[in-house]
């Protein structure tokens, strides 16, 4: 056996040996219930009395990802090498994660939109009352501070003038 073959085996061997001890770091934490699976398939609740929702895109990316590495790891016990990987796995793999993340990025803008929305006016008298008295104060702390700013911005003003024409 030639020092380039026994260099080949040691290294895939620590590599290995790297991957089983990260696994089973990752396993034992799961087993101890430091990691907690109990939502893995579910995007965050939006409220605080919401359950959260499952996720169809986090699913799929789950599957297609042990699909492909089962595979690959069964086609390269069979080989008994490592194989190259092809384009289709990988193309698969990446529209897996790009529906993933276009899921994230759709689910942060309706966040987001119901975030900013004004809350539905309520059918009770006293509740509309508060609602619209916290409109009015709303209002009146922005007015505030826009006059606050106006007024700032007006002495700046008066003291660049002031600057540009000394006076006698």
């Amino acid at each position: 056996m030639a020092w380039s073959e026994v260099i080949s085996l040691l290294t895939a061997a620590s590599i290995a040996a790297i991957i089983a001890a990260l696994a089973t770091t990752v396993v034992a934490s799961i087993w101890t219930g430091k990691i907690d699976l109990a939502y893995l398939l579910s995007e965050a609740a939006s409220g605080p009395n919401e359950l959260p929702k499952a996720s169809l895109s986090r699913f799929q990316a789950l599957v297609f990802t042990f699909v492909i590495a089962g595979l690959y790891m069964i086609l390269c016990l069979k080989e008994q090498k490592l194989l190259e990987i092809t384009q289709g796995p990988l193309i698969l793999l990446g529209i897996t994660s790009a529906t993933y993340l276009g899921g994230k990025a759709i689910s942060a803008q309706k966040d987001e939109a119901e975030k900013q929305a004004p809350p539905p006016k309520p059918d009770d008298p006293a509740t509309a009352a508060k609602a619209a008295a916290y409109d009015a104060t709303s209002a009146a702390a922005q007015a505030s501070d826009q006059a606050a700013a106006a007024k700032a911005a007006a002495e700046q003003a008066q003291q660049a003038a002031a600057a540009q024409n000394p006076g006698p």
